[in-house]
């Protein structure tokens, strides 16, 4: 293998692997405006993991992250805002690997990029006992006291991944020698001072609390006084904390003539023309601060780094002195993280209120600030043993259901508390306990009234989270109200149709300490995804990549947890054993009570491309699943013997139907997944058949404009 750090311009007529690698792994930005040094943290740890996994490690922090826009980003200076501020990684920039791709002569292929997942990637950063941890968050959020072993452990891991990967632009070291020739001409001690947004990042409270310039001027004045009147560098955020250092020490204070702010939001959180300078000013601080000969500074990344690039810098850490934990720090927590809770639920109901629907925000409660700032409070104490919690919960799920006027939302809140009752004891899944945790249940009980494979798709992702956070997973959907749940066949509908994934059942998870038991709030079983962002990039071959990296997910999550109850494959393989020998046309269409009419393809949507490929496949016949009778009548109609489909039941509307209604549409889904092409709509069923067949061509109707795609 190469060495990562030859700055040789590489040969893009020859394969990046050649160099000994296995796959390249594209890192990427976790966060939407974090600050700088935590996205070269994020570079950092998925740094580590790419010599782990034998990855070349190429960088691209492009205009969006995966919750946001990138707060550095300057379209005008290029797409990657790494190259902005330092040299590739291991010779390769994101770009040279895109025109290694694009080569026909490069072996180099889409399928050989590795992208991490949201999950994967927030794994890496908060629970991977590998990774670096610039102050105790995390599976680290305990260790609030000064640890000074656990310090040193970590700068020493940043150190050696910075110094054989991390090389800042020449243009950039110039301005830093240049302000160091002109300015540190006598002893220098540096401070770095945060205001505005320290608060936020979610560690122990004493931690995260400002450290105001007072505090550091004792410490100033004793370097005075052993080293004479010393030169002070002062790298802060708030133009105020600047100016009352320069009030009592004068012209012996130099500093950046930086963008600063006076109030509550650091400068780099508002995205202007000015996006590449904040980013150019935080990391001159940050290396200067490194080249003082001593260092004052608080509990933030930007001090951090100073120290990862110079290890024999001595430093104090002004939020470690005269301040330790107290029996008050979780109430401290508790309040910082609702008073986040109410700060993101006031944005979620203000732009709800943009939309036009301000009165169903505040009727379900979880877009009313207010309520949501209690609500969260008492989510998170779901499954203590404490009765007064307890109680509180269960007045929550009961004030929410009745608000709602559901019979349904009263199933749930019923239910709610019976699996409360069987948990008690474990916990919603928060990355501070990861220490703990061993199993995941899955569960679907927060989608009532989905359909098979709606339900089918949060299992799946909930095994992705499983895996990305290594825990074992175990899936239990005993709720009645499941659409196929038969009080006959057992309370796990899963168990009807699946094997147990890895062998494991809920009853297995009885018999274990609750505490290493976690569970996704209903929030999460929602939103969880085995996705590398949230939307497809807009670029349409990007887009088709990010396609086929979802559909491989899948493939490898079904792989390697589903496997069928054996009557079901039996009659699978009863169904396509006649398909032997003869090309078969996958076709998928559904129709739902309520919906709008455009909302799925109708036969005039979808017979002419079928008309097309019959052309080509002149012998071909077609598989149609569909709920509708009266479609399948008329494809009948149309190409007679042709069609083939199972003797299922068609019922219109979301689900339901008990076991025979999931059976028949599982075995459509397999069908589908084993005909030679695909031709489908907006629906689970269709997405489900691609990830049993990642190699499926499939004609999205909803994306015509893509067209065929593998």
């Amino acid at each position: 293998m190469s060495d990562p750090t030859s700055t040789a311009k590489p040969d893009l007529s020859v394969s990046p692997l050649d160099r000994g690698y296995d796959k390249v792994l594209v890192i990427r930005i976790n966060h939407s405006y974090a600050g700088f040094f935590a996205y070269v943290t994020f570079a950092i740890n998925q740094l580590i993991y790419a010599e782990k996994n034998n990855y070349l490690p190429v960088v691209y922090f492009g205009e969006w992250s995966a919750d946001g826009p990138n707060a550095f980003f300057d379209r005008a200076r290029g797409d990657n805002t790494w190259d902005y501020y330092f040299e590739p990684v291991a010779g390769y920039t994101f770009d040279d690997i895109r025109a290694c791709v694009a080569n026909p002569n490069n072996p180099l292929e889409l399928d050989d990029l590795v992208y991490l997942t949201v999950e994967e990637a927030w794994h890496l950063h908060l629970e991977s006992p590998d990774s670096v941890y610039n102050y105790p968050y995390g599976r680290y959020q305990h260790k609030a006291d000064y640890d000074e072993a656990w310090y040193e452990k970590q700068r020493d891991k940043a150190h050696d991944v910075l110094s054989r990967y991390v090389r800042v632009k020449p243009h950039i070291m110039a301005e830093v020698d240049g302000f160091v020739e002109r300015f540190f001409d006598r002893p220098v001690i540096g401070l770095h001072l945060r205001g505005t947004d320290k608060g936020t990042a979610g560690a122990s409270p004493h931690l995260m609390r400002i450290i105001p310039p007072a505090s550091y001027f004792p410490f100033v004045d004793r370097y005075s006084e052993e080293h004479g009147p010393c030169r002070i560098f002062v790298a802060t955020d708030q133009v105020q904390f600047l100016e009352q250092v320069r009030d009592r020490y004068g012209d012996r204070v130099v500093a950046l003539d930086a963008i600063r702010t006076t109030g509550a939001f650091n400068a780099f959180q508002t995205p202007d023309e000015k996006n590449y300078v904040k980013g150019r000013e935080v990391l001159i601080d940050c290396l200067l601060l490194s080249r003082c000969d001593s260092l004052l500074k608080c509990s933030s990344a930007v001090g951090e780094y100073a120290t990862y690039f110079n290890r024999d810098l001595p430093d104090v850490d002004l939020n470690h002195v005269g301040s330790q934990s107290t029996v008050l720090d979780p109430v401290k927590v508790a309040f910082a993280r609702a008073r986040q809770g109410f700060r993101i639920n006031w944005r979620n109901l203000r732009s709800m209120e943009d939309a036009g629907i301000r009165d169903y925000g505040r009727l379900v409660f979880g877009y009313n600030p207010l309520t949501s700032f209690v609500w969260g409070l008492i989510e998170r104490r779901r499954y203590e043993r404490n009765p007064v919690s307890r109680a509180l919960v269960w007045g929550k799920d009961h004030a929410w259901a009745l608000a709602s006027g559901e019979a349904a939302r009263l199933r749930y809140a019923s239910h709610l508390g019976k699996v409360r009752e069987r948990r008690r004891g474990a916990r919603h899944f928060h990355p501070a306990d990861s220490r703990f945790l061993e199993y995941l249940e899955i569960r679907t009980d927060a989608s009532m009234g989905s359909g098979f494979f709606t339900q089918f798709l949060m299992v799946l992702r909930q095994l992705h989270f499983a895996v990305a956070h290594e825990l074992q997973p175990v899936v239990c959907q005993d709720h009645a109200y499941h659409p196929n749940h038969d009080s006959r066949r057992g309370p796990n509908v899963w168990d009807y149709y699946f094997h147990p994934v890895g062998g494991l059942t809920p009853e297995h998870l009885d018999q274990k300490d609750p505490m290493s038991i976690a569970l996704l709030d209903w929030a999460r079983q929602h939103n969880v995804t085995f996705a590398d962002r949230p939307t497809p990039p807009e670029d349409p071959a990007e887009a088709r990549a990010w396609r086929r990296r979802t559909r491989l997910r899948g493939a490898r999550l079904i792989e390697r947890f589903v496997r069928l109850r054996d009557d079901l494959e039996a009659d699978v393989g009863e169904i396509t054993e006649a398909w032997q020998g003869r090309t078969v046309l996958g076709v998928h269409q559904r129709v739902r009570d309520g919906a709008r009419a455009d909302a799925f393809p109708s036969l005039a949507h979808i017979t002419p491309h079928v008309d097309e490929y019959l052309e080509g496949q002149s012998d071909a016949q077609v598989f149609v699943a569909t709920n509708d009778d009266a479609f399948l009548r008329s494809m009948r109609q149309r190409y007679g013997d042709r069609v083939l489909a199972t003797d299922a039941r068609r019922l219109p509307g979301k689900g339901g139907g008990g076991f025979e209604s999931g059976r028949e549409a599982l075995i459509d889904m397999l069908a589908l997944s084993r005909s030679a092409a695909l031709i489908r709509g907006p629906a689970s069923l269709g997405e489900v058949a691609t990830y049993f067949n990642p190699d499926l061509p499939v004609l999205d109707l909803g994306r015509l404009d893509d067209g065929w795609e593998v």
